[in-house]
């Protein structure tokens, strides 16, 4: 009788064992279907180990790369073994391949038209190994050859290539100069250029020269140098950091112009846009000192300031170049190398380039275009020198004026006198004031101004420079030197939000008459405004 209890109860032990058994495979099995799909389809889960670039199919062993090759060296990746150079051949660059780009969409600012970028994104070092890549303006473009205004990647570094130069005067070495961006983390060393020429494809070591940038951020502008010989006349350039690497990267040689006008206004980027009408108030009022043509480099803009953009291109008074930052890591949405490039497009073309934002402009105190203040300037230095007993007058390759904050309308009876003394008439008066044209409505500024390397801005002659800058020239050409202009001649007005009323300043009134005339004519060609 008790053995028979006992089976009974050693069966429901067994029934409940197997049951249990089938319950916990269930769902062991669940949570194991559950982690492989998080991990194949998480951007960090098995897809990194994934190939990100193709590379050579042949690579050349360590000891036979001549790694003890100075900057200039030219050889192929046919390398022998005694670091003898190799006869160019003839090479057919591969097809491009893309850096990878996440597919989570970032939310779309609707107010602006571009794609935003969250906070925590906006200065952050990508991981080691991986990159990311961002593109903020709707109609930017992947990497490819025939991309005249795109950052390219160089491999799975965490640096881009923008645009290259054929610089005759460098140093007077004939330089190819490609202009882009890195991280701070990259491996400093040699560079090498894969030069193309007449269908054959020959490697230059380079060198890497960061642009000067005190702002401590976690991306620098750089410049990519590789010296050519004096016959060479590379047609596009593709740079990597390895010589066994296969180029990312390919962009066309800009040679130089022939000259075609006397200033040129180089604007810095323009991000968040959203005031057409202070874009075309700038635009016509340098247009009277003497601009002949501008560089805009277009991050985010507004639908109603694209128009705009879009309008001044037609009638060919602008250029617009898109800036799609791979990365926001870099100071002020890469104003330091939006600047060195204009600069660069502008040599031999241009005999001075203004640069400036839309919110400042240079206005002279007594002269009334800028090629008169020039003269001046050049006057004033040349005066300088000789009272100082100069051994030798250096060339100027630059002109800095210093600056001073505009913001602030003058009382109703001192208002009253100005359009007296100006001739200014009612129905002009209410066209400045309805539209708000900043220089003839902020009369009031500051007592002083902000002394040299501080807000201040620059004229330059594009041939004397080697790297501009946005407050003054770093480094000009050996010959050359720079002059600070005196508030006597010239002073920028900055347009600033903040309010100030210690001195009333109404020299921009000078060119209200042309100014009005001009704007009255642009802003019939909008709807909107």
């Amino acid at each position: 009788m008790a053995s028979c209890r006992r089976s009974r109860f050693s069966y429901v032990i067994t029934r409940r064992n197997v049951k249990a058994k089938y319950i916990f495979l269930l769902a062991f099995g669940c949570v194991a279907v559950i982690f492989m799909l998080t991990q194949v389809f998480h951007p960090n889960g098995l897809l990194r180990y994934l190939p990100k670039t193709r590379r050579l199919s042949k690579v050349p062993s360590q000891d036979t790369i001549p790694f003890n090759t100075e900057v200039g060296d030219t050889f192929s990746l046919n390398i022998q073994p005694q670091g003898e150079l190799v006869q160019r051949r003839t090479h057919t660059t591969p097809a491009l391949k893309p850096r990878e780009v996440s597919k989570r969409k970032p939310p779309v600012n609707k107010d602006i038209g571009v794609k935003a970028t969250s906070k925590q994104q906006k200065d952050r070092t990508p991981p080691e190994g991986k990159s990311i890549v961002r593109s903020n303006h709707p109609r930017a473009q992947r990497a490819n050859e025939n991309a005249l205004d795109t950052f390219q990647p160089i491999n799975t570094h965490d640096a881009w290539i923008y645009s290259s130069f054929y610089d005759p005067l460098h140093d007077k070495h004939f330089l190819l100069q490609t202009f882009g961006m890195e991280s701070i983390n990259t491996t400093k060393g040699t560079i090498y250029c894969h030069v193309t020429e007449r269908g054959s494809v020959t490697i230059l070591t380079g060198r890497r020269r960061p642009l000067p940038d005190p702002h401590g951020r976690s991306y620098i502008a750089v410049s990519y140098e590789c010296t050519l010989k004096a016959t060479n006349r590379p047609e596009y350039v593709s740079l990597t950091f390895n010589v066994t690497d296969e180029p990312t990267n390919r962009v066309p040689v800009i040679y130089p112009g022939q000259r075609s006008r006397n200033f040129t206004v180089c604007y810095s980027a323009l991000f968040n846009y959203k005031n057409p009408t202070h874009l075309i108030t700038s635009l016509a009022y340098n247009q009277v000192l003497g601009a002949e043509h501008f560089y805009v480099y277009n991050h985010s803009v507004s639908n109603t300031t694209d128009a705009v953009l879009r309008h001044y291109q037609r009638l060919g008074l602008l250029t617009v170049l898109q800036w799609s930052l791979p990365t926001l890591g870099i100071w002020y949405y890469g104003q330091n190398l939006a600047i060195n490039d204009c600069v660069y497009r502008n040599k031999f073309v241009s005999q001075f380039v203004v640069i400036q934002d839309t919110d400042e402009l240079i206005i002279p105190n007594h002269h009334n275009s800028w090629l008169a203040l020039i003269d001046a300037a050049e006057a004033e230095y040349t005066e300088t020198q000789i009272s100082a007993n100069a051994t030798s007058i250096k060339p100027l390759g630059s002109y800095t004026f210093e600056s001073s904050l505009h913001s602030g309308t003058p009382s109703p009876s001192v208002w009253r006198d100005i359009k007296h003394n100006f001739s200014i008439s009612s129905e002009m008066e209410t066209f400045l004031v309805d539209h708000s044209i900043l220089p003839f409505v902020h009369l009031q500024r500051l007592n002083s101004t902000f002394k040299y390397k501080v807000r201040t801005k620059t004229i330059v002659r594009p041939e004397r420079v080697l790297f501009a800058g946005i407050h003054f020239t770093h480094y000009h050409v050996a010959s050359a030197t720079h002059t600070v202009v005196s508030n006597d001649l010239a002073i920028v007005h900055h347009y600033s939000g903040k309010r100030v009323s210690e001195y009333l300043d109404t020299s921009s009134l000078r060119f209200v008459k042309r100014t009005y005339d001009m704007l009255r004519t642009a802003f019939q060609a909008f709807s909107f405004l």
